[in-house]
């Protein structure tokens, strides 16, 4: 059984690298936010957004991440707090960037925070089940006659749908095609020592 991350770094250190500054820019929003609410009412804020971590096969899924705060201490300092992250990657793949805080108990807050326009985006482009296992082929190393054989379909058509899956993913090689799609969660990790790169 994997060891599941206790620490705040140890989670830190599974979040997809490319959504740090957005998590870094909503955790700043929600500060701001509860200030603008006031810090007294705290205690009855819940604030949520989404994100991508770490799987325990090393492919990346995209989290829905809420955090309640439960304890001050007399000086007024956060002493405690639950945070709950649930894996929404069956429900969807792309990340909305918005930021909510939202009441609790008596509390009926209802802020929503858009930070998609300060960052840029990471569509994922939706592939057909038979692009899905042309990837998978591709990132096993086989070439298209490869491939073609496999699949028993003309290598032609499978420089075509190699074509197009550059294409979708605005990637020129299969190096980089391969890194998108590790990123995106569409493949697991493979040990890619021995891959020939072709065109």
């Amino acid at each position: 059984m994997a060891t599941q991350p206790t620490t705040i770094r140890e989670i830190i250190d599974q979040i997809h690298p490319d959504d740090l500054d957005f998590v870094l820019k909503a955790e700043e929003a929600t500060l701001v936010k509860m200030k603008e609410i006031g810090f007294e009412h705290q205690l009855f804020l819940k604030t949520s957004y989404c994100f991508r971590m770490r799987v325990s096969n090393g492919s990346y899924h995209l989290f829905h991440h809420q955090a309640i705060h439960l304890a001050k201490d007399h000086f007024g300092r956060l002493t405690s707090a639950l945070n709950i992250h649930t894996d929404v990657q069956h429900i969807t793949q792309s990340n909305n960037k918005i930021v909510l805080v939202t009441g609790i108990g008596t509390r009926d807050d209802y802020c929503q925070i858009d930070l998609s326009k300060q960052l840029p985006q990471f569509d994922i482009p939706k592939f057909s089940k038979r692009e899905m296992e042309i990837v998978s082929l591709v990132a096993k190393g086989n070439s298209s006659p490869q491939i073609a054989e496999k699949l028993f379909i003309s290598p032609d058509t499978v420089r075509t749908h190699r074509k197009n899956l550059f294409r979708k993913t605005k990637t020129k090689s299969v190096g980089e095609f391969i890194r998108k799609c590790i990123e995106w969660g569409l493949l697991q990790l493979f040990c890619f020592f021995n891959i020939e790169f072709f065109i």
